[in-house]
This record gives C-alpha cells, sequence and structure tokens, in this order.
C-alpha cells in the first residue's frame, strides 16, 4: 500500500535554507540582498551569524 506523508520543516530551518539563497540570487552581495530583504547590512550579518553561517 502505498501512501503520501507530508513534512513540513521547521521555520527556523526554513528560514536558514531561505539566507544562502537570497544571497545567492544577489550574487552574494550583502548590500543588494539586503535591500531585497527589506533589512540593513549589519542587521543581514546578524542574521547569517545567526543561522550559524558565520
Amino acid at each position: 500500500m502505498l501512501y503520501l506523508q507530508t513534512f513540513q520543516l521547521p521555520a527556523a530551518q526554513v528560514r536558514r535554507a531561505h539566507l544562502p539563497s537570497q544571497l545567492a540570487a544577489h550574487e552574494w552581495h550583502l548590500g543588494d540582498t539586503a535591500t531585497a530583504l527589506r533589512t540593513t547590512v549589519r542587521d543581514l550579518v546578524l542574521h547569517i551569524e545567526k543561522a550559524g553561517f558565520g
């Protein structure tokens, strides 16, 4: 018997995956990425470090 099970990632894991994809979309330019995310470069760097990418 086959069945599908849907898995939902925790919000923290979704956010952690979102940062690298946004950085890649903006060619790893912190200023452009911060602008796209409506934040400052400083806050973006803090988010990156908090996510464990620091």
